[in-house]
């Protein structure tokens, strides 16, 4: 089950988009090993970059909006909406998936490719 709040599945789902369509090239023009390697690399990173900075700009601090109920003049403030995966918010998944990028990316440079 994946929970969310806000765009924060839609923007996660375009940053797999993303990090796909800007990874794979590197696969397909880069043979062997190290085009495995970019891919992932680039891939990752590009839709962690993407995912950071669309979930910095949605997560913006706003002053909550102040509204009063007709009936009994009372005050209600409504809270700023917040866009989450898992309830971490998409900058900081952003960040997750750039240090997953580079993990995955030295983890596949220095394990021995398996002969073909």
């Amino acid at each position: 089950m994946i929970v969310w709040t806000g765009f924060g599945l839609p923007i996660l789902l375009l940053a797999g988009v993303v990090g796909f369509l800007v990874g794979w090239p590197f696969e397909y023009f880069i043979t062997g090993r190290a085009g495995e390697i970019a891919h992932l690399f680039i891939g990752y990173l590009s839709g962690g970059v993407v995912c950071y900075f669309w979930g910095r700009h949605l997560n913006q601090k706003q002053a909550p909006r102040l509204l009063i109920d007709p009936k009994t003049q009372q005050k209600v403030y409504l809270a700023a909406p917040r866009h989450t995966v898992f309830w971490v918010n998409l900058e900081y998944v952003g960040i997750f998936l750039g240090i997953l990028g580079i993990f995955l990316a030295v983890v596949l440079a220095i394990t021995p490719s398996s002969p073909s």
